[in-house]
């Protein structure tokens, strides 16, 4: 980790290890006196944007270490928070983009991010198989306002791959904002490379992926008629898709067929005539709330 700070290293500490028998309070102890040090360093330059990204650095490392402990939750609780780190791995990953946006950070900055995500793949169980085949990847989008046409074409490419393919596209027209799922590809028998790269030169360059992702996430865009329209948009894992209001921005583009020989092609609505510009809008992530009668049941049966 050495350099990292080039002259004003305060002191970090090392998460390489993730394994490493530290307690919570003496990690955390650690953390505030990097936090701490880290206030001496200039606000401008590159020292501030070293500064600036003190807070997202600090997330992942507590991510990192957390997902090592993932075994001390009940069987039902880690599906959630599985959810919940990848979720907010990929928010400091955008904040530490707006940091360093038009430079190169250093590679000790990465660093973070690789332990964090390396934890969550070992979380989820996603290690590639012997072929290296992924079943189930996204693509989020990576700048605001991103749109894309009608994916006819992508959609007849696709279907003839694999019948047991499945993909979810975006609408047509609608922009999409940064941090939002633009795609989702799933397949139980692992999805072909051909697909994965079909998909990709339909995308562009303004998304990020494919990410290998343990849960099939939707965007819902949020309407406040009082304002004028579109308010929010929300990104919500499976789970959740019943639950959040909204207009899902995500539509089946190929469904699986089984009992034939390639995936069926769904309809997919085309583009708006006429759109009417929306501001840019921000996107949250839809979080379940805790159900009081199962913390009751919980205390009677301790």
């Amino acid at each position: 980790m050495q350099g990292l700070w080039k002259g004003h290293d305060p002191g970090m500490p090392d998460t390489t290890d993730t394994h490493d028998p530290l307690t919570w309070a003496m990690l955390l102890a650690q953390w505030t006196d990097f936090a701490r040090s880290s206030v001496a360093l200039p606000l401008d330059g590159e020292a501030g944007r070293h500064r600036r990204s003190v807070a997202s650095l600090i997330t992942l490392a507590a991510i990192t270490h957390a997902l090592g402990d993932l075994d001390r939750l009940e069987p039902d609780e880690r599906a959630l928070a599985l959810d919940r780190a990848e979720v907010q791995i990929r928010a400091e990953i955008t904040a530490l983009d707006r940091i360093w946006e038009g430079q190169d950070p250093p590679e000790a900055v990465w660093v973070f991010v690789e332990n964090a995500a390396a934890a969550l793949g070992e979380a989820q169980g996603l290690e590639p198989d012997d072929t290296g085949a992924l079943d189930r990847v996204a693509w989020f989008a990576a700048a605001d306002g991103v749109s894309w046409g009608h994916p006819g074409e992508l959609l007849g490419a696709l279907s003839v791959l694999s019948p047991t393919l499945a993909v979810w596209v975006p609408s047509p027209g609608v922009p999409f904002f940064d941090g939002a799922v633009a795609c989702h590809a799933e397949d139980p028998a692992g999805l072909p490379e051909e697909a994965l790269g079909l998909i990709a030169g339909f995308l562009g360059k303004e998304v990020e992926g494919p990410v290998e992702i343990a849960d099939r996430f939707q965007v819902f865009r949020q309407m406040d008629f009082l304002k004028g329209g579109p308010v929010r948009d929300v990104l919500a894992p499976e789970a959740l898709h019943d639950a959040v209001p909204g207009q899902p921005l995500l539509v089946p583009g190929v469904v699986p067929n089984e009992n034939g020989s390639h995936a069926e092609i769904a309809p997919v609505p085309m583009p708006p005539r006429k759109a009417a510009p929306i501001p840019t809008l921000q996107v949250f992530e839809a979080v379940p709330e805790e159900d009081p009668d199962e913390d009751e049941d919980a205390r009677h049966d301790a």
